[in-house]
């Protein structure tokens, strides 16, 4: 009698282990997919684009709806296309930038002083909010 409730104990035991380990009921979403900009009209297909990375700040749908409107306004005051690439992380960012792969980047404050200091990454622009260059 006790080796059968023992079988039956290990028995709904593995059972519930099992399907503990089941795939989750709700949904995966990939970080890693992006939605891609879509070409302008006016822009030529035949130029080389200027590549822009932007680091993994917001989550990848929000950091393109933030961005697509400054790319687009540089494209029509550049007069040439712009594309946006957006790395999953900072070292993809900075890797991008010491490759030359992209022609700028947007990164943060610990990016920029590691790249300054393994490849020599020059700073461009910094923001500055409410009159202060810092922030905390």
């Amino acid at each position: 009698m006790k080796r059968k409730a023992r079988l039956s104990f290990l028995s709904l035991f593995l059972a519930l282990l099992l399907s503990a380990c089941a795939q989750p009921a709700y949904p995966v979403v990939s970080l890693r997919a992006s939605p891609q900009p879509t070409p302008t009209l006016t822009s030529p297909q035949t130029q080389t684009p200027i590549r822009i990375a932007i680091a993994a700040i917001l989550s990848p749908r929000t950091t393109y709806r933030v961005y697509k409107n400054l790319a687009a306004y540089l494209e029509k005051r550049l007069g040439e296309p712009v594309e946006v690439i957006q790395p999953a992380t900072y070292a993809e960012t900075n890797e991008l930038l010491r490759t030359r792969q992209v022609d700028l980047g947007f990164i943060c404050t610990g990016p920029y002083i590691q790249g300054h200091q393994e490849f020599g990454l020059e700073l461009l622009a910094i923001p500055e909010i409410n009159g202060e260059r810092t922030y905390r």
